[in-house]
């Protein structure tokens, strides 16, 4: 990838800066829902969407492998916080006979955030060689940020 060839690092880094994120997710889930049970839902949700805007903006800015690798890791924390917590949301605040749909349409719209991913990266370079990553990191900070200004507005706190 464009990071990957940007600090010139070896095959094991390179999975790293990929894979790590997936431990982070594991992590987030792990401890998403303790935590709302503690504080309550509505602000492990708003610090998960807030995490993820801080930690993609500091991503593009980062000097070293070993930094990019550490805030992708912060990402996946991030992303992982709002797993369990969201599920719950949709359980707790939906009506059963709508409870599938909308439990299906919350898995949904996390492909169609990977397939918009996908299409800024291939609108930036279409053969994903020259990709401006600094910038598309930036980018991907803009969902996070407008998601948990409409939270923090609409959400309410759980039962």
């Amino acid at each position: 990838g464009a990071a990957t060839d940007h600090f010139r690092v070896g095959e094991m880094q390179a999975a790293m800066q990929t894979g790590i994120i997936f431990g982070g997710l594991a992590v987030g889930a792990s401890v998403g829902g303790l935590l709302a049970d503690e504080i309550g839902r509505r602000p492990v949700i708003l610090a998960s969407y807030a995490l993820a805007c801080v930690v993609q903006v500091m991503s593009s800015f980062s000097h070293a492998s070993w930094m990019y690798i550490t805030l992708r890791l912060f990402l996946g924390i991030a992303l992982g916080l709002g797993i369990p917590v969201s599920v719950a949301l949709v359980s707790e605040f939906t009506p059963v006979v709508h409870r599938r749909l909308l439990q299906g349409l919350r898995h949904a719209i996390v492909a169609v955030g990977m397939i918009v991913g996908v299409m800024i990266a291939c609108a930036d370079s279409t053969s994903l060689l020259h990709l401006r990553w600094r910038r598309d990191l930036l980018l991907g900070a803009i969902p996070p940020l407008v998601l948990g200004l409409a939270a923090s507005v609409c959400l309410e706190e759980s039962p």
